[in-house]
């Protein structure tokens, strides 16, 4: 049996066809390796964008809205002018 399976691994034509297995084995390999790399650079270069974008927004939004304490502020203004307005209507009644 070892003499029968020697002479078939020993064979051209096994030999042409595991060459060809292993040949083809080795492109899918190599396709898929590229595939995974060429998806990993699309990945970072959409992070890298999105980064610039959320520095961009870091930026821009102090520029466009208030904080909640200045906004505190402006409404504690405004609510002193309301009551001393009501005090005033208050005093003019009351005469």
């Amino acid at each position: 049996m070892t003499d029968e399976l020697v002479s078939v691994v020993n064979s051209p034509l096994f030999l042409l066809l595991l060459n060809g297995v292993l040949g083809v084995f080795g492109m899918v390999l190599t396709w898929f390796i590229k595939s995974l790399f060429t998806r990993i650079d699309k990945f970072e270069a959409r992070e890298a964008a999105m980064h610039q974008d959320l520095v961009a927004l870091r930026v821009s939004l102090p520029e466009r809205f208030v904080t909640k304490l200045e906004h505190k502020d402006a409404l504690d203004n405004i609510f002193n002018a309301i009551r001393r307005m009501e005090d005033k209507l208050d005093k003019k009644i009351d005469r």
